[in-house]
């Protein structure tokens, strides 16, 4: 009986390039989420000096409204990003408090 599971050096070759892509990817997406929370930090410092409210609901919602459609035309699994992106919207409000020593 032959093992069906093993691949041929070419195989294997392919298999290493695609997965250094998707390293590569993966580090910009982190690199991507890491200057998104400093601009996201910057506003809110800004909106602190102004005295406008740190949250924006109606910004929120457009932004996971908008990431909703994009998922959907790329045919990701739409609940899926919307959730991440909501997580990245937590995540950056605690940033926000953090960075401004907000309770």
């Amino acid at each position: 009986m032959t093992d069906t599971n093993k691949d041929t050096p070419a195989e294997m070759s392919v298999i290493r390039e695609l997965r250094r892509g998707i390293d590569d990817i993966d580090r910009e997406i982190v690199d991507l989420l890491a200057k998104r929370i400093e601009l996201a930090v910057e506003i809110g410092r800004l909106k602190l000096q102004q005295g406008v409210d740190l949250r924006s609901p109606d910004r929120e919602q457009g932004l996971l409204s908008v990431v909703r459609n994009e998922a959907d035309r790329l045919g990701l699994d739409v609940d899926l990003v919307s959730s991440w992106f909501e997580r990245i919207l937590e995540y950056s409000r605690a940033r926000q408090a953090d960075a401004l020593d907000l309770p």
